[in-house]
């Protein structure tokens, strides 16, 4: 066997890894790695979403393959205990550490007889340099950027330290820490995020993960006892041995290198006092954890005073401690930490926060739990901001700001598996699950007893800020709105629209959240939103400066609607659980669920259906289910689809006569479409009591009622207009919204459909349900 070169080896070409990518050649058309190291080899790289070439996002793409004079040693490809590692590596999910989105295999020859299949990781793209380059090239502009102050300095090494203390949370030790391996990039919020990149020295130390491994890394960055293995084969013990000992060192040596580069710039005219001290703790001290090396960080870092008098507001407080999370670490104080702890919160842990998209986008494997400590920690830094407005304080004592930061902990709490069908059939029709609306399920799980501490959340609540004197009404004010029986309350109003309202803090951590999940880069400028919210006698408001601000989330929430939350799959799963709920509507159920939900997962509540579905729609709803649990299934064939613009004669009134009905009424009308279509085509091969075969779905439109509604703008006039008449493009996204989005769509069972096929036109089908239906309504 001959041997080559990697980059011979790889020969990298435009559409190497497939279609939906393509390789980005320098200005002579060449395609040459961006970066090289001892077990990968970098390339950048374009991925596209749909059709339109000009909607993609850069990647890096890393083979994993030994530098060229090591490939004698150990051969081309990465050993199997190697190939495990880049499965380890694919489930990290921090900030501070590079988001791998996909990964595979990539299949050369080497010769006429030899075939190999090197993997290979896709990440995300950094623009910003590494630290190693961002000094060697000595651009001051950016060095002033990045490190404008004391402050920014202790925050950036904080993250480097957050990130290797979640992965070494994790078992994983990373090897190979220094200043080259360590990336800068744009926050949304003007200032800049540290991220660790090239994992591939790594290795997860549990027992068992490798019998060997290759000790490889920088040489300057290692320990004296890592420096004599450089290069050679050692077995688990050995390398188990010089960790966490060596990621330590190395650690400490890159932040004393950062801290020494820092000061010989001479581009900075504040003092170094604080960083001078860390320098010498970290020249003296032996540390054991990398943790300690954090807390040495956060107790030497200029540090700021509290506000109003609460920990919860003051990340230097030294009662607050940081909870690892993607997009923005949480900063949690003691009973806020406590609170998050209690087991009618640690449940939302196995509540998907995007359902049944998982599905469809398999990296959308976050979590009701993270959306809810994410919400929290922006309503955090929405009261940090809002706070030094004189108008807020008038509004927003402690009680107030402890009040806001419980809901929106708290606001996702009634999530359990499968809930969004069911909210969706209670909303278009209130009879239908009433006993399980948002706010009887928040009293129940408020008032529900913990099994390990015999205490429920409210308990909790009293016990740890009982001198707030707090109540559920208040609570549940502030996450589900005024009751029309209530009386308003001007400062309760404020924190349920900084909670809810069209650029409120829960969506906005939403739509960030499931963008990074599904392998998009979507950020909200929070600093500049938060500063631009404003009380105006006594309303709640966005300034002028704020509207393309708004613009922005709006926008992404309709594309984010538009290609997931309401593409086909998701909604013929919507229209197929709606369908199973409805069947199932009787007070045993209900008394059911009620009593199980806090604790059920999807198996549990598919068993509870079919202990208490009524007879008649036993053998009905067994097959739904049945094919719900298929895996690898094939997804209900869309067959028919109206807009209210669409080319069909009667298309708008058949959407308006529609969506006008309750789902009683529309359920009815499918029973009879389906009929319909059975005896139309002579469908023989379905049992009586089969599941769906015919879907109608629409969307229920108050779901869109936050797209930009409800929100005044005040102008520089002191003047205050609606959003939507401030805005062009909001009225034009909620019009567009409505005419395009709210489709009906109707689907059809995936074995029915290809026995139609065979026999009958896709057209004439399509065609005989749309006038069917336009028939029945």
């Amino acid at each position: 066997m001959s041997t080559v070169s990697r980059k011979e080896l790889l020969n990298i070409q435009e559409k190497s890894i497939g279609q939906n990518f393509s390789f980005i050649p320098n200005e002579d058309g060449e395609y040459l790695p961006i970066g090289e190291g001892g077990t990968g080899i970098v390339y950048v790289a374009k991925q596209y979403f749909g059709s339109n070439p000009d909607i993609f996002s850069k990647r890096a793409v890393k083979f994993f393959v030994f530098r060229d004079d090591l490939i004698a040693t150990w051969g081309y490809v990465p050993k199997e205990n190697f190939i495990i590692e880049i499965k380890n590596i694919s489930r990290f999910n921090h900030q501070n550490i590079l988001k791998v989105i996909d990964g595979n295999y990539y299949t050369v020859n080497i010769d006429s007889e030899h075939t190999i299949s090197i993997p290979y990781t896709i990440t995300e793209f950094i623009e910003g340099p590494n630290l190693e380059e961002l000094f060697n090239g000595m651009n001051s502009s950016l060095i002033q950027q990045i490190f404008k102050d004391e402050e920014s300095i202790f925050e950036l090494f904080s993250q480097i330290l957050l990130g290797i203390e979640y992965l070494h949370n994790n078992n994983f030790f990373h090897c190979d820490i220094a200043p080259k391996n360590i990336f800068i990039k744009s926050d949304d919020g003007g200032g800049f995020l540290a991220v660790i990149g090239d994992l591939g020295a790594g290795k997860t130390m549990i027992s068992g993960a490798f019998d060997t491994t290759s000790v490889i890394g920088t040489w300057d960055y290692m320990t004296a006892d890592a420096q004599q293995y450089k290069n050679k084969e050692v077995s688990y013990d050995i390398f188990k041995s010089l960790q966490p000992t060596w990621d330590i060192y190395s650690t400490k040596t890159t932040l004393k290198e950062i801290i020494t580069k820092i000061k010989e710039c001479r581009l900075f005219s504040f003092d170094f006092w604080n960083l001078d001290r860390l320098f010498e703790r970290l020249d003296e001290k032996e540390y054991k954890t990398i943790n300690e090396i954090l807390q040495d960080v956060h107790r030497l870092k200029p540090s700021s005073n509290q506000i109003l008098r609460l920990d919860e507001l003051s990340e230097a407080s030294k009662n607050i401690g940081q909870v690892l999370l993607p997009i923005n670490s949480v900063f949690l104080s003691h009973r806020m930490k406590k609170l998050s702890r209690h087991e009618m919160l640690l449940r939302l842990i196995d509540v998907p926060q995007l359902s049944e998209g998982a599905i469809t986008f398999p990296g959308a494997n976050h979590t009701r739990y993270e959306h809810s400590l994410g919400t929290y920690e922006l309503m955090r830094k929405a009261m940090l901001a809002l706070l030094r407005n004189k108008e807020y304080t008038k509004l927003l004592s402690e009680r107030y700001v402890i009040i806001g930061l419980l809901s929106s902990l708290l606001s996702n709490i009634t999530s359990f598996p499968y809930y969004y069908a069911i909210q969706e059939l209670h909303v278009q029709e209130p009879e239908l699950f009433e006993e399980v609306s948002h706010r009887n399920l928040f009293r129940l799980l408020m008032n529900k007893k913990s099994d390990i501490t015999d205490k429920s959340l409210l308990d909790c609540i009293n016990e740890l800020f009982g001198e707030y004197k707090i109540e559920i009404r208040e609570l549940e004010y502030v996450i589900f709105g005024k009751e029309k029986s209530a009386d308003s309350n001007p400062g309760l109003d404020v924190l349920f629209n900084i909670l809810n309202s069209p650029v409120g803090v829960r969506i906005i951590d939403y739509i960030m959240r499931d963008s990074l999940h599904i392998g998009l880069t979507y950020k909200v400028d929070t600093n500049d939103l938060f500063k631009s919210m404003w009380i105006h006698k006594g309303e709640f408001c966005l300034r002028q400066s704020g509207v393309p601000l708004a613009e922005q989330i709006i926008t992404n929430r309709y594309w984010l609607f538009k290609r997931i939350y309401w593409s086909d799959p998701n909604r013929a799963n919507v229209a197929l659980l709606k369908h199973i709920f409805f069947l199932c509507h009787t007070k045993s159920f209900i008394d059911e669920l009620l009593l199980s939900f806090m604790k059920a997962t999807k198996k549990d509540i598919q068993r509870i259906i079919l202990q208490k579905v009524n007879q008649d729609h036993v053998s009905t709803v067994n097959d739904s289910i049945n094919f719900l649990n298929q895996k690898g299934q094939t997804r209900y064939k869309r067959i028919l689809v109206l807009d209210k613009n669409s080319d069909k004669s009667h298309s708008y009134e058949i959407c308006q006569k529609f969506a006008a009905l309750n789902y009683s009424k529309q359920h009815e009308i499918r029973d009879v479409l389906e009929e319909s279509l059975l005896s139309k085509y002579k469908i023989s091969n379905i049992t009586t009591n089969h599941g769906a075969v015919l879907l109608i779905d629409i969307p229920y439109e108050k779901f869109v009622s936050t797209l930009g509604e409800g929100l005044s703008i005040l102008r520089h006039d002191n003047s205050k207009m609606s959003l939507a008449k401030a805005s062009g493009i909001v009225s034009g996204m909620k019009t567009t919204f409505e005419d395009q989005l709210l489709l009906i769509r109707v689907f059809i069972r995936p074995d029915i459909y290809k026995s139609l096929i065979e026999k009958y036109d896709e057209n004439d089908i399509s065609e005989y349900v749309y006038r069917k239906l336009y028939e029945l309504l």
